[in-house]
Formats: C-alpha cells, sequence, structure tokens
C-alpha cells in the first residue's frame, strides 16, 4: 500500500486530540515540517507472519523530533500505526543513535538514563499497546545503515527548520 497524504493526516487528527500545547520539549512529527518527504520517505514494515508476535499488517514508522530550538539531544521518537488505521499507536519507540559517552555528557554525568536512551527503547510515558515489545524488536532489526542515515539527515533537517528566521524586508 502506498502512503498518502491523507493516512498522515488521519494520524495527525489523532495526534491532536491528544496535544496539551507545544512547549520547548515536545516532539513534533516529521511530516509536520517537512511533508512530501515525509510521505517518499516514511519506513514501513509489513508484518505476514502471524508467529512475531504482532497482528499482520502494514505498518509506518512515524518519526517525530525534539522542538526545543537549544537542544541538540540527537534522537527520534517512533509511533507505529498500521497503515490502514492511523489513528491506533501500537509503540512508541525511543531511538538514540549516538554513543553512550555523548548521552551520558548530555544528561550531565547520568550514565544510566544515558545507557537508556542509547540505542533502541520503548519511550517511557510513551504510548504503548500489548505489542510494543514486539514492534521494539521489529524495529531493532530493520535499522540498516540506510535508515539510521536517513533518521539523522531527517533530524537535521527538522533542527535546521526550527531554527530558520523569518526574512525581515527592509523599507529603508
Amino acid at each position: 500500500m502506498q502512503i498518502t497524504q491523507e493516512v498522515f493526516t488521519e494520524y495527525l487528527k489523532t495526534m491532536s486530540l491528544r496535544d496539551r500545547g507545544v512547549d520547548e520539549m515536545d516532539f513534533l512529527p516529521f511530516y509536520s515540517k517537512y511533508k512530501d518527504v515525509a510521505v517518499k520517505e516514511t519506513r514501513t514494515i509489513k508484518i505476514t507472519a502471524g508467529d512475531l508476535g504482532v497482528p499482520r499488517g502494514e505498518y509506518m514508522l512515524l518519526e517525530n523530533y525534539c522542538t526545543d530550538k537549544s537542544c541538540d539531544c540527537r534522537k527520534v521518537m517512533i509511533n507505529v500505526v498500521e497503515v490502514n488505521s492511523p489513528q491506533r499507536i501500537f509503540a512508541t519507540i525511543g531511538y538514540g543513535w549516538e554513543t553512550l559517552a555523548f548521552y551520558t555528557k548530555w544528561m550531565h554525568g547520568d550514565k544510566e538514563i544515558a545507557r537508556m536512551i542509547t540505542g533502541a527503547y520503548l519511550e517511557l510515558g510513551g504510548i504503548q499497546s500489548q505489542y510494543a515489545q514486539h514492534f521494539l524488536e521489529v524495529f531493532k532489526a530493520s535499522l540498516t545503515d540506510e535508515y539510521v542515515n536517513t533518521i539523522k539527515r531527517h533530524y537535521r533537517m527538522f533542527k535546521d527548520y526550527s531554527h530558520r528566521k523569518k526574512k525581515r524586508i527592509s523599507y529603508s
């Protein structure tokens, strides 16, 4: 099945119902800033066997990035949603692609939290279903160099978008 803007729109409607307003440390969907890129480059996984512990179907891995302009967390939050039913989040997966040393420094020396956010993990406080742990394993198996590079590129695009300043026209 092809991912369309309508699928993303349905997902965003669901998210806006839960939205409490964007503040400094919120995460927003990559799609909210780069619709065309997201439609073309959002990763999907197709589950065809029932023995993986998750329902058969096609699932989107929807990327969300930090809105804090001063933050350089170098992580993504992935919402796993079914393409045919994007209103339901099956798992919220965090993925930090940097080293333990990077996250320890970023967490001001807290090695325990740094360990938790290095690599792929179920996001604390994220929406999780009974299938979340299984989706985490499927996500880990899908982490090719190409996919990780796409996530990094999307992160940089999202951060660069957040740092843009509107050009002012001078009338003097």
